[in-house]
């Protein structure tokens, strides 16, 4: 079965995120890619980050620096897609959780309660490609990129997406 990025349905967006995890450094980067119904790259954004320890933790944390960045912009109707399905799990699961992930949960289930138009779901990766790119991007520790138009490492990725 051929599994590629679906786009969301005419005047919204799709954001996909995914993170880069470094074990031997307890460091990771982040990657975003928002598009719009037609398959466009709206914006993208790489982050880099220190202090972490499982891959959850660092996807988990992808889904939340995406809530935060679309809260900082205009978009109303916006679905979130990560390849964690772990992840999505806990953010859709209304309990408390203790771990040290239960604060950033919590964030991401209140910017979706505040946002009727944010939604998640999980997406296979091959459905993600474009967002793990983004994630392999160089960005210096604790540091991030805004981008307005796709780096040239995904560029063709995007075209690839577009073409079924």
């Amino acid at each position: 079965m051929h599994i590629i990025w679906s786009p969301p349905e005419i005047g919204c967006f799709k954001l996909n995120t995914d993170a880069s995890f470094r074990s031997d450094s307890a460091s990771f980067s982040i990657g975003l890619v928002l598009r719009d119904h037609l398959g466009s790259f709206v914006a993208g954004k790489v982050a880099s980050f220190t202090n972490c320890h499982t891959v959850l933790e660092a996807e988990t944390i992808a889904i939340w620096e995406g809530f935060k960045w679309l809260t900082s912009m205009s978009y109303q109707y916006v679905s979130v897609e990560s390849d964690s399905f772990l992840s999505i799990q806990a953010i859709r699961r209304p309990c408390e959780n203790l771990l040290e992930l239960g604060h950033i949960l919590e964030s991401c289930r209140t910017i979706m309660q505040s946002r009727a138009g944010f939604s998640i779901s999980f997406v296979k990766r091959q459905a993600n490609k474009v967002a793990h790119e983004m994630a392999k991007i160089p960005c210096l520790l604790n540091c991030q990129n805004l981008f307005t138009t796709p780096p040239s490492s995904v560029q063709e990725m995007l075209l690839y997406d577009l073409s079924f």
